[in-house]
């Protein structure tokens, strides 16, 4: 698996239709459940190492730290690549890209056996069991997060972002802005991502934008400047203001009192 070296696996239409909001955010105004919840049994970790040892184990070895060309999956790297996000985007990834090998092609395993791996690294990441096995219809409203509970987006995050658009002096920012959620895809949108970002309230920070001019033509900026947008990019939260390396940026059709 190589979540560092391809973060922006495309989107299946399931993850569309199960998700609230692809990447939706675990810091917004509901607290989905999550894997601190006990979302997988014990029998099924069980079943998941078997499957793990047969298929994986190769190229992520037996203590699931990679061989140095295929990244830890548990530990910090592990889980900043993934936490603040459903676990729909990281099973579409083991689903659409693994295992990989000669015997085996990416997508070949069932889907009993992917859930089965997910708990076992789940449980590997020393998460807890519960009473009730992983299924597929869970995915979408199960939220990986640190074991501290949600927080920020890791610097340097795919995001997305609802706030005002605005400009002063020839700087653009992003005012009254949402807390961003975690998105796998930066540089597209499509009309259920804006409807939702549509519905989406305004919130309290600031963020600065950037490359903006290599996104949106001047009249494009100026036709859009006080309304209620949703800027996709990378979010850096460290800074003061926040900044957002911008991939895409739309209007939802409102003004910024809507």
């Amino acid at each position: 698996m190589h979540p560092f070296m391809h973060m922006l696996p495309l989107a299946l239409l399931w993850v569309v239709l199960l998700l609230p909001l692809a990447g939706s955010p675990a810091s917004a105004e509901t607290s989905p459940q999550s894997v601190l919840d006990g979302v997988f049994t014990q029998a099924q970790v069980g079943r998941g190492k078997n499957t793990y040892k047969r298929f994986c184990s190769d190229c992520h070895l037996t203590n699931l730290q990679g061989d140095g060309l295929e990244p830890p999956l548990t530990g910090s790297l592990f889980l900043d690549a993934w936490r603040e996000d459903y676990l729909a985007s990281l099973y579409d990834f083991m689903q659409t890209r693994m295992p990989k090998s000669r015997e085996n092609e990416p997508g070949s395993l069932k889907e009993n056996q992917y859930l089965d791996i997910l708990a076992y690294i789940l449980s590997e990441n020393e998460f807890p069991s519960g009473a009730k096995e992983l299924a597929f219809a869970d995915l979408g409203s199960v939220m990986l997060t640190g074991h501290d509970g949600p927080a920020p987006l890791p610097s340097t995050a795919l995001g997305r972002v609802v706030g005002c658009f605005t400009e002063e002096g020839g700087v653009f920012t992003l005012t009254n802005a949402s807390t961003p959620s975690r998105v796998r895809e930066a540089d597209v949108t499509d009309e259920i991502e804006i409807t939702k970002s549509a519905g989406n309230p305004l919130g309290s920070q600031t963020y600065a934008l950037n490359n903006l001019e290599f996104v949106l033509k001047d009249n494009e900026r100026g036709a859009l400047l006080g309304q209620k947008v949703q800027a996709k990019g990378v979010i850096n939260i460290e800074s003061t203001p926040g900044r957002i390396h911008v991939l895409s940026l739309v209007g939802t059709g409102q003004g910024c009192g809507q």
